[in-house]
């Protein structure tokens, strides 16, 4: 019996599917933009990151709030190029980054079975295929309930009025009148 509709919809599972090659100021935009079958965005929903081949990566999005803390990360970085999460070596945790997701495909694995092998995979998260395609995911990570979510879509709005003013002053520029009685 393939893994079921309602728990790749449960609440816990939300995610965003972005390709590689997108930058994280789209991934944000996708995130932000609107409800969803899980309603408004949470800073715990998953980024699910579409690699050629049907290969992915995830991270939750208050993760990728850290990293863009970070001065390396920014906006225009690219989402194939994000840092991989690394073990801590004193302690389980991991530092924010992204995962390589277990994928499983959706009609050869029961829900339990698929429940128990998220429970063990990296960052507790798996990733559910149909022919190659991302259907959902399984995440068995307890999800942060941190009024952080702010946050994030302040970065958002701040970096909406950077592109705005950039946009506006790159406009304006005046290009000086090239001399046409040079020798």
């Amino acid at each position: 019996m393939p893994i079921s509709e309602d728990r790749l919809y449960a609440d816990g599972n939300a995610y965003i599917l972005v390709a590689a090659h997108q930058t994280v100021r789209h991934a944000l935009y996708e995130w932000s933009r609107g409800a969803t079958r899980w309603g408004t965005p949470r800073e715990w929903w998953w980024l699910v990151i579409e690699h050629e081949g049907s290969r992915f990566a995830a991270i939750p999005f208050e993760q990728l709030r850290d990293l863009l803390n970070q001065s390396e990360i920014t906006m225009d970085t690219c989402l194939a190029d994000l840092p991989e999460a690394l073990q801590q070596a004193d302690s389980w945790q991991l530092n924010p980054g992204v995962i390589h997701s277990r994928i499983v495909d959706k009609s050869t694995i029961t829900t339990a079975a698929a429940l128990q092998q998220a429970e063990e995979s990296p960052g507790q998260l798996l990733v559910v295929t149909t022919q190659g395609q991302c259907v959902g995911i399984i995440s068995k990570r307890s999800r942060s309930f941190a009024m952080a979510t702010l946050s994030l879509l302040k970065m958002i709005e701040e970096d909406a009025k950077k592109q705005s003013s950039a946009t506006v002053s790159a406009d304006s520029k005046v290009i000086p009148e090239q001399d046409s009685k040079k020798n």
